[in-house]
């Protein structure tokens, strides 16, 4: 999955509208959002590259970052909620979220968020 097809899964998986600017003559696959306090974002990934990263902009300054798109959304968003469970395989205990593994030894009831993406871990 590229950086932009995960931006707008995320996206989606919060229900949040977005626009798109893929342009067939364009190097680059934007992705337009509003956050909740009304500011304006896009998230600029290099299309021929498809790198796991993209640039999120702050529209209204022009500010910039280069970060992952769990990343993006979470800054822009907030971090949202998961919940640990076993992986399909039954070989590791992940975020529901972003599929991240705990490391081995982790002690489930100290994890409060995950350290990939963000979320806060709740309890079902």
């Amino acid at each position: 999955m590229t950086a932009t097809e995960e931006v707008r899964r995320l996206l989606d998986e919060r229900g949040v509208e977005y626009k798109t600017d893929d342009t067939s003559d364009s190097w680059y696959e934007r992705t337009t959002w509003r956050s909740e306090n009304n500011l304006w974002w896009t998230y600029e990934v290099d299309a021929i590259e498809e790198l796991p990263y993209g640039t999120l902009t702050l529209l209204d300054t022009g500010s910039n970052n280069s970060m992952r798109p769990a990343q993006a959304i979470t800054a822009t968003l907030g971090p949202g909620e998961c919940h640990l469970e076993i992986n399909t395989s039954m070989t590791a205990v992940v975020c529901d979220r972003c599929n991240y593994p705990m490391p081995s030894g982790t002690v489930l009831t100290e994890v409060h968020f995950c350290p990939n993406c963000g979320a806060r871990v709740v309890e079902e």
